[in-house]
């Protein structure tokens, strides 16, 4: 007997503890709130101090909102540190090459409830923009050779994540076939459950997401082809950068940029060593798609009788895309008679899109599973308590019940600081060395100083919001 009562008050407790738990989201409020404004000293100082006493299961994201917004507040060695931290956390989770299976039927036992109790593992835009930004940190600290490792990485995650992304779904379906209590042919089937999973992606039909390969980031491959383009020693180099246009011409076939760089690169693998000096924008613009909640209750149909399951709530996450941003500049400069128009780049929102979407089917699955093991929780004690006086039954009803609801919710865990978009530009270097970016309304004013020392000027400037000053993160030539 006292055992059992045990067990009724070890699960009240744990409602109540569990119950009472931050999350990651609301533990960084201020934070966000900090960086939405633009103060990006007080949101680099509110983060580092949240990456430091935060629990071990989001350290990895804090790393990632402390490197980038870091580099807003143009502490490239700080920035460089803290992604040097994520990085060694990103290890930890999947192994130095990224090979480490994801055990999905171990997660699912291991939950019995919170995806939001586990390890942010991060996901494969993450781990690339890693690398894209310690690309920038380095060139901007003058240590190319670090710069050029980090580039080569990114090619590297791409694939390793299709492997990773095999495994997950292979252990998805491991997973459902051995748990015989759900009848996941009839929830599939189900119209209302498929017009609620189309519901949680809102997929952005354009040509742009059409074209785009999976787990690919233009951006990071425009970088990587101008650094070939303006460094390159010999042939090999100059068939790196070639292949690299070529890529993105599959991806932007109208795009008049990428078509003369990828002339020029073929030009170069040919012999012709004449290098125009050009400079290039990078406009980072918006907030990235974070992620709400969606409740859905399965009826009884959907599993087997004898697993005496009344209904089954779950929690997806769903997508959410913050539309208020400075979609465009325009660029002033010396002998630049008529602005050009910035480009489409990176839209962030649709390679998260298309990463949500391929991890579905395993999400889906764990959140099913892990509300079935909730029930059965709630059946197993309240069955072994039948027999007890009316106040211990309701002490453990409600100990699992409030168990029960608290762990019920998806993970809305994601890198809040990453871009919106990402659009570029590309112009003549002016002979002064000098150009200014203004925003179309003109309320926004960035004057630059480009860097010496190469044909090739990178620059990078980042926008928040309408109200938040331009920032100029990377201002470098090779």
């Amino acid at each position: 007997m006292k055992v059992r009562h045990g067990l009724v008050a070890g699960f009240v407790l744990a409602g109540l503890t569990f119950g009472g738990c931050v999350s990651s989201v609301d533990r960084a409020e201020k934070f966000r709130f900090l960086w939405k404004i633009g103060d990006a000293e007080g949101a680099a100082h509110e983060m580092s101090d949240l990456a430091e006493r935060a629990p071990r299961r989001d350290h990895l994201l804090y790393r990632l909102e402390e490197g980038a917004v870091k580099r807003l507040n143009l502490d490239s060695a700080g920035s460089v540190q803290a992604f040097d931290k994520a990085e060694a956390e990103i290890s930890r989770y999947f192994g130095v090459h990224l090979t480490t299976p994801v055990n999905l039927p171990a997660e699912v036992i291991g939950i019995v409830g919170s995806p939001t109790s586990m390890p942010y593992l991060s996901h494969v835009y993450d781990r690339v923009m890693v690398n894209l930004y310690q690309g920038l940190n380095y060139f901007q600290l003058g240590d190319e050779g670090r710069a050029r490792a980090q580039i080569f990485r990114i090619r590297g995650r791409v694939q390793n994540a299709k492997e990773i992304w095999k495994l997950k779904l292979e252990a998805a379906e491991t997973a459902e076939s051995s748990n015989r209590a759900v009848k996941w042919d009839a929830i599939r089937r189900d119209p209302a459950f498929r017009q609620r999973v189309k519901e949680l992606s809102n997929e952005p039909r354009s040509a742009y997401y059409q074209a785009l390969p999976d787990y690919v980031n233009p951006w990071a491959i425009h970088l990587e082809a101008l650094y070939f383009l303006a460094t390159g020693k010999d042939r090999s180099d100059y068939e790196k950068a070639e292949f690299s246009l070529r890529e993105l011409r599959r991806i932007f076939p109208d795009d008049p940029w990428i078509e003369e760089d990828h002339g020029r690169a073929q030009r170069l693998v040919s012999g012709d060593r004449d290098k125009e000096p050009l400079t290039y924008l990078y406009f980072e613009t918006g907030r990235a798609a974070s992620r709400l909640e969606s409740r859905l209750d399965l009826p009884i149909l959907f599993f087997d009788e004898t697993a005496r399951v009344p209904y089954v709530g779950v929690a997806f996450p769903k997508l959410f895309y913050h539309d208020s941003f400075v979609p465009n500049v325009s660029i002033i400069g010396q002998g630049i008679a008529d602005s050009p128009e910035p480009r489409l780049l990176a839209d962030m929102d649709a390679i998260i899109t298309k990463e949500f979407k391929n991890d579905l089917p395993s999400v889906i699955t764990k959140a099913i599973l892990g509300a079935v093991a909730k029930v059965v929780m709630q059946y197993v004690v309240n069955k072994n308590l039948a027999d007890k006086d009316e106040t211990t039954k309701l002490a453990g009803q409600m100990g699992t019940g409030i168990l029960a609801h608290t762990l019920t919710n998806a993970d809305l865990r994601s890198w809040s600081t990453l871009p919106k978009q990402v659009l570029y530009c590309r112009v003549p270097t002016p002979p002064n060395n000098k150009l200014t970016f203004r925003t179309k309304k003109g309320n926004l004013i960035k004057e630059v100083k480009l860097a010496s020392g190469g044909n090739t000027n990178i620059v990078c400037i980042r926008s928040v919001s309408h109200v938040t000053p331009l920032v100029v993160t990377s201002n470098f030539a090779f």
